[in-house]
């Protein structure tokens, strides 16, 4: 079968097909866009999750109630693979540890969002970087309850112990031939899981069937704010079209053929670049580019907004489109003629 698209009825075929193989697909709600996450179970001889979604009742409940239809327990997941750390994939992964000794994975790049080192980020260093990127006191005023909570939520996140797995590493799981796939742009430690037997990519949010994924805030393996995010995921994603995939299982949406994917993704990523190109007549602040949605920049969208602006900058920074100069501590930007 054409790996560019499938039919609704040659997917009811695959979902089946994974069924009869142990790999279930858990659909998990969430209080914010895109509104569910996926998790995967590999029943198998030895279960293990694909993420974990958030740790909050309702999501809980319903993995138990999910993989009990499989006749597996939650205390019989003996470890969690995680795409990347964010809190809708990972949230739910220091309560597994702590109550049923689930040994947690995550690329090593990631190991900021778990070990406490990315809510310190958010709390004292955030700030700081808003007011190089150019943002004012009121837009930072407005945003400090949001940074405070999203604080919050990373060391509620934070583990005593985890592994850390590299690119091309295979994974102890019985009956499965699960390997890495390091795919940083989303975040830097971002990760695809590859079943070789099956021949399933599972991608987290380096691509997906709902939405288009985007690079986010997160610390580079500098310490530093990673801003290499948006040419990271371009290169990701283009670097997925060699595998011989039959389907990819994304963190958000239904499961999709991989080449349609690729193609929307890049096409999405690259009127994000041109876009933002046009807007250059002067020079501009980060902040300045993203100033006119001003009911965003009053929310959790500034921070995705702001980070998304600064990555492409750095992106046309690299190829000689714009220039940067630092005035007053503040990044102003300059088109190339």
């Amino acid at each position: 079968m054409s790996l560019s698209g499938y039919k609704s009825a040659d997917i009811k075929n695959k979902a089946t097909d994974l069924n009869r193989n142990g790999i279930v697909r858990i659909e998990l709600p969430l209080p914010y866009n895109p509104g569910f996450i996926n998790i995967y179970v590999l029943t198998g001889r030895q279960p293990v999750l694909i993420d974990t979604g958030l740790e909050e009742s309702i999501p809980l409940n319903k993995i138990k109630e999910a993989l009990s239809l499989q006749g597996v327990r939650l205390d019989e997941i003996e470890h969690v693979f995680l795409t990347h750390g964010h809190a809708d994939h990972a949230g739910a992964a220091a309560f597994l540890a702590r109550n049923y000794g689930t040994t947690i994975w995550v690329h090593a790049l990631e190991k900021p969002r778990l070990d406490g080192r990315h809510a310190h980020f958010v709390t004292n260093l955030v700030p700081e970087l808003f007011k190089r990127l150019g943002v004012d006191q009121e837009a930072l005023e407005n945003a400090a309850e949001t940074m405070h909570s999203f604080a919050e939520t990373y060391l509620r996140m934070r583990l005593n112990g985890f592994q850390t797995f590299s690119h091309g590493q295979k994974l102890p799981v019985k009956g499965y031939d699960l390997h890495v796939i390091h795919t940083p742009g989303h975040s830097p430690g971002s990760v695809c899981f590859f079943e070789k037997t099956q021949k399933l990519l599972f991608t987290g949010d380096t691509l997906l069937s709902h939405g288009t994924p985007q690079p986010t805030l997160g610390l580079d393996r500098h310490g530093g704010p990673y801003f290499d995010g948006f040419t990271d995921l371009k290169k990701s994603i283009a670097s997925l079209r060699t595998i011989e995939t039959d389907l990819v299982l994304p963190g958000h949406g239904p499961m999709v053929g991989l080449a349609n994917l690729v193609s929307k993704a890049n096409a999405a990523l690259e009127r994000k670049r041109t876009l933002l190109l046009k807007k250059f007549t002067t020079d501009f602040t980060p902040y300045d580019l993203i100033r006119r949605r001003d009911k965003r920049t009053k929310s959790a969208y500034l921070l995705i907004d702001l980070y998304l602006t600064r990555a492409i900058l750095e992106a046309l920074l690299e190829e000689g489109k714009v220039t940067m100069d630092a005035q007053d501590g503040v990044e102003h930007f300059f088109p190339v003629r």
